[in-house]
């Protein structure tokens, strides 16, 4: 099938270390205060959402001298700008998936950039990327450099009659659990002609014509925001249900969401002591081991959960987990299934496992999975087994 490759930047702020060398300023909202790092993650998903690991990272520090100087960084080239990024990130992503293997390059709205749509046009690379811009763009037929036949793009696909309803589940906030939402699809070709801002860093830039799909939510709940994804992409969109495909496929993005919140909440990334940035980066590539591996059990459970468990415990784990929860019952003469181990695992960390409670998430599992190791630790002293001092 196809590899799904979903694109995010996170900034790593260390403003209570203030020792700490070699970082920059973080800028951007207000919850990302004073010094630290940014991280540029590229991490590859299976069609089924399941994390498959990461492809690429980028890290760097900002210079203090350069803070402030918004407007010079906007007339710089984009091989110059931070932005650039996200075109070196799909590169090294590329580079590391197996020949034979397609991929889809997914990224959210700071990726809405039109160089690097057209590099990636002109590199011959998938994407997906929703829009921050209502850009303007030339309707079918028409020369893409009049300007008076131009329209934005939601009055572009305003103007196209619903394809379909399509119910899906997504989340909004980290603190929200998913919710079902009944999104209105649309979905047509359009030409987007370079903005001019575009144009004075590269005179050379040409139009593109690409896949416009609007998902709209109709009727939001009081309280929410009404989700409504404009997405572009390279792919052609022949059919509902070919559209309702790659909708759901940039609902997958949120994988790396959780990934960065992994980082953040799980390893405690931000609670490091360490005292300069290659010390820092070496650090942030051991946890990105560490947390893609939650989240491949996290989501693999939900999706192969009838695999056995040892694709992803050693024996010793789940013969630790049968005995703590089935203390009455003998050992299976086959290992449990990996949906049935992960929710005990779950248990362990405080996962209720109630009906309604759905599956555990990665945060129980990995309370479960530190209290786990432990307790694996005294059954290994206890029957005198080797625990790795030797």
């Amino acid at each position: 099938g196809m590899v799904l490759v979903a694109h995010d930047t996170t900034a790593v702020s260390l403003n209570s270390h203030s020792a700490a060398e070699g970082l920059g300023p973080l800028g951007g909202p207000e919850d990302t205060p004073g010094y630290g790092l940014f991280a540029h993650t590229s991490m590859a998903l299976s069609e089924d959402s399941v994390p498959q690991g990461i492809l690429q990272q980028q890290t760097w520090a900002r210079d203090p001298l350069l803070t402030g100087k918004k407007h010079f960084r906007r007339e710089r080239p984009f091989a110059e700008k931070e932005s650039y990024r996200w075109l070196l990130g799909v590169r090294a992503a590329q580079a590391a998936i197996p020949e034979g293997l397609d991929a889809l390059h997914i990224a959210d709205r700071e990726a809405d950039i039109f160089e690097l749509l057209a590099a990636l046009l002109g590199e011959g690379a998938h994407f997906l990327i929703r829009l921050c811009h209502d850009r303007v763009a030339s309707d079918d037929g028409d020369d893409p450099d009049d300007v008076a036949h131009r329209q934005h793009l939601r009055e572009l696909l305003a103007a196209e009659p619903p394809a379909g309803i399509y119910p899906i589940e997504v989340r909004q906030h980290p603190e929200h659990k998913p919710r079902a939402v009944h999104l209105e699809i649309r979905f047509r070709e359009v030409t987007l002609p370079p903005p001019d801002g575009a144009l004075r860093r590269d005179p050379t830039l040409q139009p593109v014509t690409l896949t416009l799909i609007g998902a709209t939510e109709s009727e939001p709940p009081k309280g929410r925001k009404r989700i409504e994804w404009l997405l572009l992409t390279d792919m052609p969109v022949d059919n509902f249900k070919a559209a309702c495909r790659f909708v759901l496929f940039y609902s997958y993005r949120w994988r790396i969401e959780r990934f960065h919140y992994t980082l953040k909440s799980g390893c405690r990334l931000e609670d490091s002591q360490l005292r300069h940035i290659d010390r820092l980066e070496r650090l942030l590539a051991l946890y990105c081991i560490v947390a893609w591996r939650l989240l491949w059990l996290t989501y693999c459970s939900r999706t192969r959960g009838d695999l056995p468990c040892t694709v992803a415990f050693l024996e010793d784990e789940w013969h630790v987990l049968w005995h703590y929860f089935r203390w009455q019952d003998p050992l299976p003469d086959q290992p449990p299934a990996l949906r049935e181990a992960t929710r005990l695992l779950g248990q362990l960390g405080g996962f209720m496992g109630r009906k309604g409670d759905g599956e555990p998430g990665v945060k129980v599992l990995w309370r479960g999975l530190i209290k786990l190791q432990n307790m694996v630790l005294g059954y290994l002293l206890a029957q005198r087994k080797d625990v790795g001092k030797a």
